[in-house]
């Protein structure tokens, strides 16, 4: 009992929430190589689909349901983003796209008002050093600019 208990201490010591300082701006040339690498990585895997027989034994109903969710709201979201850059109105969108104007109205949100959400939608929260390490090389790699090395750190409660 005691030894589960100082473990779950511990563990509770090695868990942070970082507040991340970002630029304001995204660092569009490895924002673009990130793309690419994402472009062949899902070329890949939708090539798998489309041609292997071996597609009836890797997914369960659940996974296959929860990715393809996953997938078209990706694809929604750029889609919207793109027609709204082009100065196309969400009624319009929703026509040509079949997107529902609510979600059409969270990605064109997300577009604009990022700046007021992007602090809070970085923090990353209850997580080891190493996973927030991770989060941090991962949001370098798209091309979001984390300012200097260290993060600001709050022990979390």
């Amino acid at each position: 009992m005691k030894g589960d208990k100082d473990m779950a201490n511990n563990e509770r010591e090695e868990v942070q929430v970082e507040k991340i300082e970002i630029s304001p701006a995204v660092e569009w040339e490895q924002a673009r190589a990130a793309i690419e690498q994402l472009r062949l990585i899902l070329d890949s895997e939708v090539e798998y689909l489309a041609n292997s027989d071996d597609i009836r034994n890797a997914y369960s109903p659940i996974t296959w349901v929860k990715l393809c969710r996953q997938i078209r709201h990706v694809t929604e979201g750029m889609t919207a983003v793109r027609l709204a850059t082009e100065g196309k109105s969400t009624p319009v969108i929703g026509a040509m796209t079949g997107i529902h104007p609510a979600r059409i109205g969270a990605f064109r949100a997300w577009n604009t008002r990022w700046r007021k959400a992007i602090k809070h939608y970085l923090t990353i929260q209850w997580r080891k050093r190493e996973e927030r390490m991770a989060d941090i090389a991962f949001l370098r790699s798209i091309g979001i600019a984390v300012e200097g090395d260290s993060v600001t750190s709050e022990v979390g409660a």
